[in-house]
């Protein structure tokens, strides 16, 4: 019994550091995302050039 209690103990360690490491990378995705909203935002509201 102490066996499965500690692999369930290991098991529940590695589920949430992999969590945490995918939490980790889609708050850096989202970052991303809005580093290129604004970006693109700023095109928008930017004079538009025109061309000849």
């Amino acid at each position: 019994m102490k066996d499965i209690i500690a692999e369930l103990e290991r098991m529940k360690k590695d589920i949430s550091e992999r969590f945490d490491s995918l939490k980790t990378d889609i708050e850096q995705d989202l970052g991303g995302i809005d580093e290129q909203i604004e970006s693109l935002e700023k095109l928008q509201t930017s004079p538009k050039k025109q061309s000849d």
